[in-house]
């Protein structure tokens, strides 16, 4: 409602700026009041061209008071995202003027972290400057959870890095080890030699024979 009853103190400033809660908060609540003052068109519901004729002259009448207060809205609101007041002209193109303005109207505003400070201590819209503050909160805890995450993620991948070079000091160590302990003193052509020889004397079978000889190579 403070939006609402701000559209109406402020009908005469077209130099300031409104914020997109500021400005579509007033179109809702405009829009309901709308609605509600064609009611008083209810006595007549039983004359449908009379009933007809109430509401839309009701519907005109308060039309004609919020015309003003809503053109200097807009006028803010597109100041708010960086448009001169005649970027409201483009609605005269039809259909694509009004979604160019609709685009426009719903856009954040671009005077929020980079706002010069002076402009923002000079600026005397109690709701505006409620709205930056909030929005300047939004912005820093924003900040704050990237910079954990940022933090957290450095301290994961320090730590994975280590645990890395850990495992491969310990398989490092441990192909040394084997290195050292396993290595034949003959090569495996001498081995398989031997086993060959060891089959035609009988005293390996052959299936001994092939495994030995899988082993053989396989190491």
């Amino acid at each position: 409602m403070k939006y609402y009853k701000a559209m109406f103190l402020r009908w005469l400033d077209f130099g300031g700026r409104s914020s997109r809660a500021e400005y579509w908060y007033a179109v809702l609540y405009n829009f309901l009041f709308g609605l509600v003052i064609e009611l008083f068109a209810l006595p007549f519901i039983f004359d449908f061209a009379l009933f007809y004729i109430v509401a839309e002259s009701l519907a005109s009448l308060y039309g004609v008071i919020t015309f003003l207060p809503m053109l200097a809205l807009t006028v803010r609101r597109l100041h708010d995202v960086g448009h001169t007041s005649l970027y409201i002209f483009i609605s005269i193109i039809p259909i694509i003027g009004e979604i160019l303005l609709l685009y426009a109207l719903i856009q954040p505003s671009i005077f929020r972290a980079e706002m010069v400070e002076e402009n923002y201590m000079n600026n005397t819209d109690d709701l505006y400057n409620q709205t930056y503050n909030q929005n300047k909160e939004n912005d820093f805890e924003a900040n704050s959870e990237s910079q954990n995450a940022g933090t957290v993620n450095i301290e994961e991948k320090v730590k994975e890095d280590f645990e890395e070079e850990q495992e491969d000091e310990v398989i490092e160590v441990d192909e040394s080890k084997v290195s050292i302990s396993e290595v034949p003193k003959k090569t495996r052509v001498e081995q398989i030699r031997e086993c060959q020889e060891l089959l035609e004397k009988g005293e390996i079978t052959k299936e001994e024979y092939d495994k030995r000889v899988k082993y053989i190579l396989s190491h």
